[in-house]
């Protein structure tokens, strides 16, 4: 009995061993937070493993020795899986599961490339991959594969007929794409770039409002920001302002859909959300088209001037209404980088209440934005096995663009870490050098509507309010992205502004 024993507990310990890539995930606060029911389904599955070991002991040792020789080899082969030179023809790097370096660490894509160069592979979780940086580099990987490389496609995307337009293939892309693309126009986007500032300067005055509840202690802006995002998305898109019915019906729906949070209720509620979104939008195009007087400008109104009744394919209504839900989370993402880098570059609150050049160092201070932080990267997935400068890359293996890394490049940025928006005081970089909104064929129709939101902000921001405290504002990592710790309070405090700029806010408010 006493030789057992010691026997005994090196099987369970060897049995137990092996759930460690699970406790590693498990113990990242946020997986947890963005996946909490597929945690807490990971996490009843490792209690019934591990109490299923506990049995095992107690009545079943031949089955413990069986499970224990198991473990044995898979920890044996995902040691020997991890070295930087396994596999033939892949590129160098470790596959170690669940590693959580990029979580901990800002700069650990720089420091991987540093280390294996350009591609290498690295693991996302449990799934393989492989890293490319350099725009020029991935530029032509997703050009020479196109037909080989698919989007890695969200849960919401299920809910559309032939899916969400990043997750399409080539050939169906094209043609949504084409569609969704006539409608966002320029033109558009001027008639309601007065709306958008109008909606800056109201949650800015609603946030100074609460700031004077707590003048000493300040207050968290992120409901302000999120209601702003919405607030322009909803207009650019779907033509409706708030206060109205329509916006508070779509308001409540988008709120079941979440598709930023892990859902514990039905998928099929979501479902339903998000067909009732598709019919009100039905409806609107439909009120557009018919419509003798001029309609909102926004791309609902473009895509019922096309002639065909495009507003009724589900596939495109049904992109329409998922970009106003990935539109308002990365907008809301972008507003928090920008006040992140307004708090932590306060000198730059100057440019912004000249009367001469505020409009374009606003400009420029979201390009700069977006080239620090934001746009960290691409996700693809490969359909066929991809040969690729020497490498192979499997079939199924996820690919990873690196976009945050290209835009720290100190051969094509000069002092790359640093925030500078007057380096883009030359003319527009290529795409080859800067690409905050996509590669290759895959760029956001919604570029100018994010673009013109943030200019919006700062603009009203600089020029009527002060901001105090807050310094420095620390980072927090949020899967996917790196964002500004939330929770932060800062106090917002008006400015004297002249007679002319107080009846300017005075327009502006009555246009919202």
């Amino acid at each position: 009995m006493t030789a057992v024993l010691p026997i005994t507990l090196l099987e369970l310990l060897l049995c137990a061993a092996v759930t460690w890539p699970l406790l590693r995930q498990l113990g990242s606060a946020p997986f947890r937070q963005r996946n909490t029911c597929l945690a807490w389904r990971r996490l009843g599955a490792l209690a019934v493993y591990l109490f299923g070991l506990v049995i095992a002991a107690l009545f079943l040792p031949a089955v413990l020795h069986v499970t224990a020789g198991l473990a044995l080899l898979l920890l044996m082969f995902e040691r020997w899986r991890a070295r930087a030179d396994y596999g033939r023809k892949l590129p160098p790097g470790s596959l170690s599961l669940v590693p959580l370096g990029h979580e901990r660490d800002p700069g650990f894509h720089a420091k991987q490339i540093a280390t294996f160069g350009p591609v290498f592979k690295l693991s996302l979780g449990f799934r393989p991959c492989v890293f490319i940086s350099g725009h020029a580099r991935a530029a032509r990987f997703l050009r020479d594969n196109d037909a080989a490389l698919l989007g890695q496609a969200q849960a919401i995307s299920a809910t559309i007929p032939n899916g969400f337009l990043r997750y399409m293939p080539p050939d169906v892309h094209t043609r949504y794409r084409r569609i969704l693309r006539a409608a966002f126009t320029p033109q558009a986007l001027d008639d309601a770039s007065p709306f958008i500032r109008a909606r800056a300067e109201v949650s800015l005055a609603a946030i100074a409002q609460d700031c004077g509840r707590t003048p000493t202690r300040g207050v968290v802006w992120d409901g302000h920001l999120r209601s702003y995002a919405r607030e322009v998305l909803f207009y650019t898109l779907f033509g409706v302002k708030p206060g109205s019915s329509v916006f508070a019906e779509l308001h409540a729906l988008y709120h079941r859909i979440d598709a930023e949070k892990d859902n514990c209720g039905s998928l099929r509620r979501r479902h339903q959300a998000m067909q009732d979104v598709g019919t009100i939008l039905t409806q609107l195009g439909t009120t557009y088209e018919a419509n003798s007087t001029a309609p909102p400008p926004c791309v609902l109104a473009g895509l019922a001037k096309a002639g065909a009744p495009v507003y009724e394919d589900t596939t495109v209504i049904g992109n329409l209404a998922t970009m106003a839900e990935f539109g308002t989370h990365d907008s809301f993402g972008l507003l928090q980088w920008l006040l992140k880098m307004l708090v932590d570059n306060p000198e730059t609150l100057q440019p912004l209440r000249s009367d001469a050049t505020a409009e374009e160092f606003a400009a420029r201070f979201v390009k700069e934005t977006l080239r620090l932080e934001r746009s960290e990267f691409l996700i693809r997935v490969a359909t066929r096995e991809i040969s690729f400068d020497g490498y192979r890359v499997p079939k199924g293996w996820t690919v990873r663009i690196g976009i945050r890394e290209a835009h720290r490049d100190p051969n094509i940025f000069d002092e790359a870490d640093k925030f500078d928006p007057d380096r883009f005081l030359r003319p527009d970089f290529p795409s080859e050098c800067y690409a905050p909104f996509g590669l290759y064929r895959h760029h956001c129709l919604g570029s100018q509507i994010a673009q013109r939101l943030g200019e919006s902000f700062l603009l009203a921001l600089g020029r009527g309010y002060e901001i105090d405290g807050g310094f420095p504002w620390p980072i927090e990592f949020a899967v996917p992205h790196w964002q500004p710790c939330q929770g932060q309070k800062l106090a917002l405090r008006p400015r004297a502004i002249p007679s002319s700029g107080k009846a300017i806010a005075e327009t502006a408010l009555n246009i919202a």
